[in-house]
């Protein structure tokens, strides 16, 4: 039997500890959108699946259960840098003549170059895709909506991502005098946006995740200690100092009621 790549058998990255060292320290919207894209539910590509556990055989009669299990396939960097729609490198084994041994097989997607448009961006790309990636654009009747709503464990190719990135930073972005065009576009695809902070972490790889947190703590404003416990101390003071206030109210309007009522004391009405 062939001895594969360990990245050929592990198709899927095991699951990370969001709770030790610089990963506790990324933004919860980036770890929802981790875990989407590493472990989520994705749609079948290569296999269909049995609606039904158990089901009889046309020739024997003989019932049989089902089990439906997801056929692993091998993503390679050249997936990342095109739009292959979830399909990936498939391998197994083929049995090409009768009396000889089985022999190892890959079956690749079919590729080509192709022009796609997007509308919110208002730029056409050219890039490698497949049969399946532009069937789906004509289904969401553009690219913009085949990217906006498929989940990123279906897209799961980085440049769609990025993709995907772009066009929700453009729809959170504010002009003050968004144009007749800008303005239509944000109108069709309001129902479809993110909050900004949300965009900005939105189709980065871990690594990229990771440089982007540490840059932003290292260029963070900095302030002195003592600017801070200075701070501090004095809203201390300003809160002891209304304490004490209230509290003199207090004791005085007690007393002075008290005295009130006795013969002499009494204030005369103005």
């Amino acid at each position: 039997m062939p001895r594969f790549p360990s990245y050929f058998v592990h198709y899927r990255n095991p699951r990370l500890k969001w709770n030790v060292g610089l990963l506790a320290r990324l933004p919860e919207c980036y770890k929802e959108f981790y875990e989407e894209w590493q472990y989520g539910v994705r749609t079948p590509v290569h296999w269909i699946p049995k609606e039904q556990e158990y089901a009889r055989d046309n020739e024997t009669g003989e019932i049989k259960r089902f089990e439906n299990h997801e056929i692993p396939a091998i993503y390679p960097p050249e997936s990342h840098s095109a739009l292959w729609g979830g399909e990936g490198v498939l391998y197994g084994f083929e049995k090409r003549k009768h009396y000889h041994a089985k022999v190892p097989m890959f079956w690749t997607p079919f590729l080509k170059r192709s022009v796609i448009y997007s509308e919110i961006l208002d730029k056409y790309l050219s890039t490698v895709v497949t049969e399946r990636v532009l069937h789906n654009i004509d289904a969401h009747k553009g690219l913009d909506f085949y990217l906006l709503k498929t989940s990123a464990a279906d897209l799961q190719s980085l440049l769609a991502l990025k993709l995907k990135r772009f066009l929700y930073q453009e729809l959170a972005s504010t002009s003050d005098q968004p144009d007749v065009r800008t303005t239509k576009i944000r109108q069709k695809y309001d129902h479809l946006k993110i909050p900004a902070e949300h965009a900005e972490w939105y189709g980065l790889s871990l690594r990229e995740a990771c440089e982007k947190l540490q840059y932003s703590e290292e260029h963070a404003p900095k302030f002195p200690l003592k600017n801070i416990f200075r701070q501090e101390l004095i809203e201390v003071l300003k809160d002891r100092k209304r304490s004490d206030l209230e509290t003199r109210e207090e004791s005085t309007s007690g007393a002075s009621g008290w005295l009130s009522k006795i013969p002499g004391f009494k204030k005369a009405a103005g």
